[in-house]
């Protein structure tokens, strides 16, 4: 721990305070612009050095508390600090500079910012769970900031409280399990009606652990399923419950659609609840965005709006292939997990295919942490 000040003179795009000091560069989490803060270094490499502020010396007037207690050690959440309105700011200038500078784009138009509740909004999570041979305990949670090593929490504030409220009968439960072990992750989901932990098992369960696992749902309202290899083996541990109806908003107001994943898990997925909603005007088919051609692209040349949500690489080989010989959609909207590759994109369609940014924003769906989602309008008139 060092007594030395650094000043924050930036924030980079993760919402760490950057210093610079000779060649050195720091980036130290829980720090703001203008603030001289006392720090620790957590890891560094050559001079880059990655670290956390100790003590403020000039608390920034956009500074909040932390209203989580493990939050400058838990690496789930980045943000605690930022009050929330300076968070949201932050995420939107950071996204429009984003479409500037890499994509060389600026959108006709600004969405003001969507977000929900800073707090108990998470409805997804993925935790890890580690037994602690030293201290013969089970920890469940998030990674600690730049380690490998489990946070020891009892609670999170993202999680909805009757989530949180369960981590730490969560921890006996997995230790009282004959594979407490062999547990490396919870995953949790939820539609607000109905809670689910999916237990990613590497060794079959006893009777007794179906047993404890049993008393455990039942208690808690917490549907059971496990996983034992791939994604394909996802499966409620106890009889399922009536499947509630899923909609499908775009086929209520489209003649017909498609949709097309990476997945032929999800394929099977999508026509099973399209089956059960009777809707009739929708068909799913596996492809992948990395490897479509332009036969592919000609297929859908009776698709005139498109809703794309690709992975955080983008989608430029599809847009890449995309003319007036092709098919060119009148209606593109383009939703972004990553502000860096749909500037890419966005540059590929104004500046390329011809089409109008009609409109921007950001979804603020993850609060706290510098992840920022967005969804872009693009329009193409002949």
């Amino acid at each position: 721990m060092s007594n030395d000040l650094l000043h924050i003179v930036d924030i980079d795009h993760e919402g760490r305070g950057v210093a610079k000091k000779g060649e050195k560069t720091f980036f130290i989490h829980n720090a703001l612009i203008d603030e001289k803060v006392e720090y620790k270094i957590l890891k560094k490499k050559k001079n880059i050095f990655f670290g956390i502020a100790t003590h403020i010396e000039n608390p920034s007037p956009v500074r909040a508390d932390p209203s989580c207690p493990h939050y400058n050690v838990c690496g789930g959440c980045s943000m605690q600090h930022f009050k929330h309105s300076s968070q949201i700011e932050f995420k939107n200038n950071a996204f429009f500079k984003t479409l500037k500078h890499i994509g060389k784009v600026v959108p006709e138009s600004q969405i003001e910012p969507i977000f929900l509740e800073f707090s108990e909004y998470r409805h997804k999570a993925r935790l890890r769970a580690k037994y602690v041979d030293k201290k013969d305990k089970v920890l469940v949670g998030f990674n600690e900031r730049l380690t490998h090593f489990l946070t020891d929490m009892d609670s999170c504030e993202v999680l909805p409280g009757r989530i949180s409220s369960c981590l730490g009968e969560i921890k006996s439960l997995i230790k009282n399990l004959s594979i407490y072990n062999r547990l490396p992750q919870i995953e949790y989901a939820s539609n607000g009606k109905r809670d689910i932990f999916i237990f990613r098992i590497l060794d079959p369960l006893s009777n007794d652990d179906i047993k404890k696992l049993s008393e455990f749902s039942n208690a808690r309202n917490i549907e059971i399923w496990t996983q034992s290899k791939g994604p394909e083996t996802v499966k409620p541990l106890f009889p399922e419950r009536d499947s509630e109806i899923i909609s499908y908003p775009i086929a209520k107001y489209a003649h017909s659609v498609i949709g097309i994943e990476g997945s032929e898990d999800l394929v099977n997925l999508g026509q099973k609840n399209a089956d059960l909603n009777n809707l009739n005007n929708v068909s799913f088919q596996y492809s992948n965005l990395f490897e479509v051609d332009v036969d592919f692209v000609n297929s859908l040349k009776n698709k005139n709006k498109w809703l794309l949500d690709p992975p955080r690489d983008g989608a430029m080989q599809l847009l890449e292939l995309i003319s007036k010989d092709t098919v060119l959609p009148e209606t593109i909207v383009y939703v972004s997990c990553n502000p860096a590759t749909l500037a890419r994109d966005a540059n590929i369609l104004v500046n390329d295919k011809g089409y109008k940014y009609q409109s921007a924003g950001i979804l603020n769906m993850f609060p706290h942490t510098s992840h920022i989602e967005s969804i872009s309008l693009f329009t193409y008139e002949d």
